[in-house]
């Protein structure tokens, strides 16, 4: 292979065997060696599949999915080590299983709780998110743990007590219909600030009721001028009203006591 100008590890099989016309590089993100190499193979056989089932092909289209430590990885492989994609896939886990994600366990996801405020989709989201970091996760088992997670007050829970759902999947299809159906009613509720307030009518016998202007007014002196009573002189005039209505304080006299009205 030296007319290539680089030392490759595929052998001369996979050299040799002809790439079909229609298989394009796949469309994956591409892989540097820092995550779980299990997604990217994952991905990779996904898109291969559909195009071809050549195995040179799928030899010769894996390294234009790596990038950076992962393509030096490839790179520096032994020259005519790789047979066949088999001895690839291998080759590329050994080398990168310390990036593999941390499968996580049914048990984890039986400690999944619903929250008290937390809404039905925001709930379904997350326990979603994490049933797929449990491997190999059952249905039977999938479907008890989000049953015992539900909140116990939650309107799903009886709605999901009364179906006859059975399985996981059923449970999911049940959950997006009572989704649904609680976002349709939502948006048919009357917005609150167009509810009409109580109407308070004030009492008049509550004095928080009367309004501030009404409780300042002073009470209104009444026209006594033909009143034989009040024909009279200040001082009687003074003493007769006196307590009964709220006058204002007099200034202090300033007049020296040899020069005051005796008569006052």
């Amino acid at each position: 292979m030296g007319n290539l100008g680089f030392s490759t590890p595929f052998d001369e099989n996979i050299m040799r065997a002809l790439t079909p016309r229609k298989v394009k590089v796949p469309p994956i993100d591409h892989y540097d060696g820092t995550t779980d190499p299990i997604d990217h193979l994952a991905a990779f056989k996904a898109q291969m599949s559909v195009l071809t089932s050549s195995e040179a092909a799928w030899c010769k289209f894996f390294p234009t999915t790596l990038k950076g430590l992962a393509l030096t990885w490839f790179t520096e492989l032994p020259f005519g080590s790789i047979s066949s994609f088999t001895a690839l896939e291998t080759a590329f886990k050994q080398n990168f299983i310390a990036g593999r994600r941390h499968r996580k366990t049914s048990i984890h996801l039986m400690s999944i709780r619903q929250r008290r405020e937390e809404d039905l989709a925001d709930y379904i989201k997350r326990f979603n998110e994490e049933s797929l970091k449990v491997s190999d996760l059952q249905n039977s088992v999938a479907f008890t743990a989000l049953m015992s997670g539900l909140y116990p007050s939650s309107r799903f829970t009886l709605k999901l007590a009364e179906s006859e759902a059975s399985s996981f999947s059923e449970a999911m299809n049940l959950a997006q219909k009572f989704i649904q159906a609680s976002d349709i009613s939502k948006m048919h509720e009357e917005p609150s600030s167009g509810k009409k307030k109580h109407e308070y009518t004030p009492r008049a016998d509550n004095p928080r009721d009367v309004p501030r202007k009404e409780k300042d007014k002073k009470p209104r002196l009444e026209n006594h001028w033909n009143d034989p009573q009040y024909n009279l002189n200040q001082r009687e005039i003074y003493l007769d009203i006196k307590g009964k209505y709220p006058l204002p304080k007099p200034n202090p006299i300033r007049t020296s006591a040899s020069k005051r009205d005796k008569r006052l």
